[in-house]
């Protein structure tokens, strides 16, 4: 699963994954404009970790294709969350008595679509969700009998778990929230020594100090980047211009995404798996984390992207006091309705694989990718999507970096007078771009009286039909028009 989301879950997810990373990549090989810059750019806010990976893979790939760039990246993060599973399942057994929850933990890492999608995101929430598991898995490891006893390996897995924490930070400074409750339990539970813990926080701050270089060589003066993030959106209150939302909004908005009744059901065995295992390494990380985000006034889903990989182990951790549980010893009624609840869980998993792993990580770029075949003609482009870009001075901001180079012009929104205009004297193909949640030409275009040809949707139409079912929140249908008589 991981593979086909580093394949199909092309684009980003939200701005702050392409503006803030792949645009500052970007502008430092002179791709890019500062008016296409984010206000991160010019106030010096952003560690510049990522966007030195990602000069790197431009330059090894010829900065040619932006979408075979991007997949190489999405194929990094990819690889390296993959990989934190394997640990993560192997030492979560320990704490996991029932021998059926043993099978269902792996079963629920593996066919959960969310962590594959978070794993190929080539963002600071997707880079601190890997490393801060990585962090905790090497911890683990330093804890085991195998380990404990031998000075040069133990220290060796408390480096590793130091760098691996100290990338989390500095992708994602709110990861330091997940660091008290660590060190809570390494010190008051695995009885980790004093002057361990001490070591693991001067590697850190190391580590840190090192990647200051990386600002330095990227913005051409010493910054402290981590600072300047924490002042512009904590102390002097940036991040909550961006919106503010009522406490509750992660739970209805994680129904809202999932679906009603798996929305719930995670929900519910949740917060029943961090009441069972209060002393759990990830309950003392993420309860602390979680409760700041719900009591932080800007929410955004994205936020809560370093906890999904831990969804499945607090859902059996819930389920695990019943010890002695054997599926084929429950009464028939209950056997029947279990198989009816797995049916359900891999038919709703079908749909939700092919929404979010089959699926560009944000609709637009069904059009992009669509229209990208014709990167060496020119053509005129035409979005009706109803979604305001947060960044720039109108409503919309250019990304140089996924423009193909012969686009005359984007015009976004016009009206029906607007639209035939553009087509009777456009000089170039004319192209459209629409969402919907059916497949209907959207009214300006029936309105202008300009002919139209659908040349592409990119959902089929058995997901259109079981989306009318609402079972789960499925992304619009993205519609392609030729509008006018003109062809490429």
């Amino acid at each position: 699963m991981h593979a086909i989301t580093a394949i199909y879950s092309y684009g980003f997810y939200l701005f702050d994954e392409h503006y803030q990373i792949i645009e500052f990549a970007w502008m430092k090989l002179g791709h890019s404009t500062l008016n296409n810059m984010a206000w991160e750019y010019q106030s010096m806010s952003r560690p510049t970790l990522q966007p030195w990976i990602a000069i790197v893979v431009f330059k090894m790939m010829g900065m040619s294709d932006p979408f075979k760039m991007t997949f190489v990246l999405r194929l990094f993060t990819s690889v390296l969350g993959f990989a934190s599973l394997i640990p993560f399942c192997l030492l979560s057994m320990q704490w996991i008595k029932n021998e059926f929850l043993q099978k269902v933990f792996p079963f629920l890492l593996a066919t959960l679509p969310i962590i594959a999608f978070v794993h190929a995101r080539f963002s600071s929430e997707g880079f601190g969700c890997i490393f801060l598991l990585w962090g905790i898995c090497f911890l683990l490891i330093s804890n085991t009998l195998d380990i404990k006893n031998k000075p040069i390996r133990l220290y060796f897995y408390l480096l590793l778990a130091a760098a691996s924490f100290a990338i989390a930070f500095v992708c994602r400074i709110q990861m330091a929230l997940a660091f008290p409750g660590i060190f809570v339990w390494a010190y008051f539970i695995d009885k980790l020594q004093f002057k361990k813990i001490v070591i693991i926080g001067v590697a850190m701050l190391l580590v840190v100090l090192l990647f200051a270089i990386l600002d330095r060589l990227y913005y051409g003066i010493w910054v402290n980047s981590l600072w300047l993030y924490f002042k512009i959106n904590f102390i002097e209150g940036k991040a909550n211009t961006f919106g503010r939302l009522p406490f509750f909004f992660y739970f209805t908005e994680l129904i809202r995404n999932m679906g009603f009744v798996w929305g719930w059901l995670f929900i519910l065995t949740m917060l029943i798996g961090w009441i069972r295992k209060p002393l759990n390494i990830f309950t003392l990380a993420f309860v602390p984390y979680f409760i700041f985000h719900c009591f932080f006034g800007h929410k955004e889903i994205r936020f809560l992207f370093p906890m999904v990989c831990t969804i499945p182990l607090f859902i059996v951790l819930a389920f695990d006091r019943i010890k002695n549980f054997n599926f084929n010893t429950l009464p028939k009624g209950a056997k029947i309705a279990g198989w009816l609840m797995f049916i359900f869980y891999i038919f709703s998993d079908i749909v939700w694989i092919s929404d979010t792993c089959f699926s560009p990580a944000r609709i637009e770029f069904y059009a992009y990718k669509y229209l990208d075949k014709y990167r060496n003609k020119q053509m005129t482009l035409i979005s009706l999507y109803n979604e305001e870009w947060p960044y720039g001075p109108d409503d919309h901001m250019n990304m140089d970096f996924y423009k193909q180079r012969n686009l005359i012009t984007k015009y976004h929104k016009p009206d029906e007078t607007q639209l035939r205009q553009i087509a009777d004297t456009s000089k170039t193909p004319v192209y459209l771009y629409s969402t919907s949640n059916e497949v209907t030409p959207p009214l300006v275009l029936l309105n202008s009286g300009v002919p139209y040809n659908l040349e592409y949707k990119s959902l089929p139409n058995w997901v259109l039909t079981i989306k009318s079912w609402h079972i789960i929140d499925l992304q619009p249908v993205v519609l392609v028009y030729r509008v006018g008589g003109k062809s490429i």
